[in-house]
């Protein structure tokens, strides 16, 4: 839900958005953007998210780091990359 719920806010503030679909259709937000790339698995949208920003906000749904969490991989990944990592946990914390 947060997928969709920050889409939203970033479509209310003027902001340029690309989709991102994975392959796996099931928990897709079906947001609209401004253009929409070919669906890929999940791990691999996800490390092409990080390679196409410079800043990354994640909303994992746990506050303890997760081995099998695709957000939680793509906080490490952007890590790793040397991106700015937000983390805003489920309970409003950064």
């Amino acid at each position: 839900g947060s997928d969709a719920d920050f889409h939203d806010l970033a479509r209310a503030a003027g902001a340029t958005i690309i989709i991102h679909p994975p392959e796996d259709a099931k928990n897709r937000a079906n947001c609209v953007g401004d253009s929409v790339l070919p669906a890929k698995p999940y791990l691999d949208r996800n490390k092409e998210i990080v390679n196409a920003c410079t800043v990354l906000i994640a909303t994992p749904d746990s506050v303890k780091e997760k081995v099998r969490s695709g957000t939680w991989s793509t906080i490490r990944y952007g890590r790793k990359a040397g991106r700015r990592v937000i983390v805003v946990l489920p309970d409003g914390s950064i």
